[in-house]
C-alpha cells in the first residue's frame, strides 16, 4: 500500500490498519480473499450512537476507506463528523462509526495533548477494532448531562441552554468534550502528567465516573430497602462474603435467622459509579444507621480485625465503633458480639 500527500508517520498508521483489517479477509496468493465481506459487529451505545466496523465492506473498500478516515483526522485534527453527527449527508452511508460521547471526549483530549499522530491512530482504532472500542466505552459512558452539570464552572456552564435546544448527538459530543476539559483540571493536567492520547481518553471518563457521577438519596433508600434481608429479625450479622460458602456472613445469618445486608444486582450497582467504592459505601453505611436506629442488636460472622486489606467488614465495625461500640466479645467460635456504651 503507498500512501501519498501526508506525513510518513500518519501514512505508516494507515498502513498498519489497512493490513490489520485485511489480514482478516485471508487473502491467498491470487489476491482472491475466502471472506467475501466484513462481518457484521455494530452496536448501538447509551448515548444514542454507535460503534460501527465496516460493516459489509468488500476488502478492496477498506483501502480507500481508511486512508479518508485517516486524512480526514490528520487534517483537521478531529475525528470525522461522518463518525458521529448524524445529521450530516453522508453519515449513514459512512462505513465506520464512533458514538458522539466517544468522539468528543477524544476531540477535547487532542486540545489538552498535542500529538495528531496518536489522534489518527486512536480514530482508527476504535472504528476496526471491537475489542479496544468497547473496553474505551467502558470507561467513558457514563459521562453525561448530569455528571457534567454538577462539575460545569465558567464557560462550560454557560452551554446548558444551548444544550438544552441542540440534538441529542450534538449535546453528546460537547459533552464528551467539555468533560476532559473538566477531567484535565480534576486530574491536575494530562499532558503535565506525559498521558497518551488513548490513556486522556480513558482517564476522562474514570474521573469524571468517580468525581462526579454519585447516586441520589433515593437511589441509596431503594439500594438500601433491596440489599436488607429478613429486616424483621431483632438483630444484624456483619462479616466477611465468601462465595458459596456456608461460613459466609450472609448464609449464616439467613439461616441463623439475622437481618443481614446483601445487594444482589452489586456488580451492576457498582459500574453506575464506575466502582466508587466511596458511593458504595453510602448504601452499606445508611443500612448499618437504619439497623442501628431500630436497637437492633450486632454481631459479626469473623474476627473483623484480621484482614489483610482494608474492605467493607473492617468499615463496618470502624463505623460501629462511631456510632458508640466499645467492644467487640467473642461470644463462640465463630460469632462476635457488639457492646454498646
Amino acid at each position: 500500500v503507498e500512501i501519498t500527500g501526508i506525513p510518513s508517520e500518519i501514512s505508516e498508521l494507515i498502513k498498519e490498519a489497512i493490513n490489520s483489517k485485511l489480514s482478516a479477509f485471508q487473502i491467498d496468493e491470487t489476491g482472491k480473499s475466502k471472506i467475501a465481506t466484513t462481518t457484521i459487529t455494530s452496536f448501538s451505545t447509551e448515548d444514542g450512537g454507535e460503534f460501527r466496523f465496516g460493516d459489509g465492506l468488500h476488502w478492496y473498500d477498506w483501502g480507500p476507506v481508511l486512508c479518508d478516515a485517516g486524512s480526514s483526522i490528520w487534517e483537521s485534527s478531529r475525528l470525522p463528523e461522518t463518525y458521529w453527527n448524524q445529521s450530516n449527508p453522508k453519515y449513514k452511508d459512512y462505513p465506520l462509526h464512533a458514538p458522539p460521547t466517544f468522539t468528543g471526549v477524544a476531540d477535547g483530549a487532542i486540545e489538552e495533548i498535542t500529538g495528531t499522530a496518536q489522534l489518527v491512530k486512536l480514530g482508527l482504532e476504535i472504528t476496526t477494532d471491537k475489542e479496544k472500542a468497547t473496553a474505551l466505552w467502558e470507561s467513558i459512558k457514563n459521562i453525561n448531562f448530569s455528571t457534567i452539570k454538577e462539575a460545569a464552572t465558567g464557560a462550560v456552564k454557560e452551554k446548558w441552554d444551548k444544550y438544552a435546544n441542540s440534538p441529542d448527538y450534538i449535546t453528546s459530543h460537547e459533552i464528551g468534550k467539555d468533560g476532559v476539559q473538566i477531567a484535565s483540571l480534576l486530574y491536575g493536567g494530562f499532558a503535565a502528567k506525559g498521558k497518551k492520547l488513548s490513556e486522556a481518553v480513558e482517564e476522562s471518563g474514570n474521573v469524571i465516573g468517580k468525581r462526579i457521577r454519585k447516586f441520589t438519596q433515593k437511589e441509596i433508600d431503594d439500594y438500601v430497602k433491596l440489599a436488607t434481608k429478613n429486616p424483621d429479625a431483632k438483630k444484624v450479622m456483619l462479616g466477611r462474603y465468601i462465595k458459596d460458602d456456608p461460613s459466609s456472613y450472609h448464609i449464616r445469618a439467613d439461616r441463623e435467622g439475622y437481618t443481614y445486608f446483601q445487594l444482589d444486582d452489586w456488580d451492576n450497582v457498582e459500574k453506575l459509579v464506575s466502582k466508587n467504592a466511596d458511593e458504595m459505601w453510602r448504601i452499606n453505611k445508611q443500612f448499618l444507621d437504619e439497623q442501628k436506629a431500630l436497637n437492633k442488636e450486632f454481631y459479626f460472622s469473623h474476627n473483623l480485625w484480621e484482614y489483610e486489606a482494608p474492605s467493607f467488614r473492617s468499615s463496618e465495625a470502624e463505623y460501629l465503633i462511631d456510632l458508640g461500640a466499645k467492644d467487640f466479645i467473642q461470644i463462640n467460635e465463630n460469632t462476635w458480639k457488639v457492646i454498646w456504651k
